[in-house]
């Protein structure tokens, strides 16, 4: 990519990087496709970012995030479908009942205000998910902010988590 908003549409499998530089790229990645090496987001222009769209995906997204991004947003992973990603400022996941968010081993804070969506910060970045069912604090101390009615399943991690819930819910922690 260049300067500006780019587009990757991903329709086969890639081996090697992927970067999108400056400016909100868009990461698409189709269905049982494969990218073995970096989709590597740059630094975002604007607070949404660079996405990483598994939409297309029907088999389950288990994505874990490994740590804050070099320029902004996360690093991390999808076991079977993305080796790395690297500055990334949203994951949309497929569309798989069992879809799951890993955090970082960083103390986080996690918004989950709409049915398998929200956002998870750290003091230095943040990721914005979407159609994801299941998320689970990093090892340092969680924060999760409950406010949907629909959230699915929330863990903590290895240390002590704070569980902030607003509404009457239908999930498990």
């Amino acid at each position: 990519g260049g300067g500006d908003d780019d587009i990757f549409n991903i329709d086969e499998s890639q081996n090697g990087t992927l970067s999108g530089d400056d400016g909100d790229d868009d990461f698409i990645v189709a269905d049982a496709v494969v990218v073995t090496g970096t989709i590597d987001g740059g630094a975002a222009a604007t607070a949404a970012g660079d996405e990483l769209n598994l939409s297309g995906y029907t088999t389950t997204v288990a994505t874990t995030l490994t740590a804050e991004g070099g320029t902004d947003g996360f690093d991390g992973s999808v076991t079977g479908v993305v080796t790395n990603f690297a500055n990334i400022n949203e994951v949309t996941a497929g569309s798989a009942a069992d879809d799951s968010l890993t955090g970082a081993d960083l103390t986080s804070t996690w918004t989950l205000d709409t049915a398998g969506a929200g956002s998870v910060a750290t003091a230095g970045a943040s990721l914005a998910f979407s159609n994801t069912e299941s998320v689970a604090g990093g090892s340092a101390v969680d924060t999760f902010n409950l406010t949907a009615a629909d959230w699915g399943d929330v863990a903590g991690g290895g240390d002590d988590d704070i569980f902030n819930i607003d509404e009457s819910q239908n999930g498990t922690l």
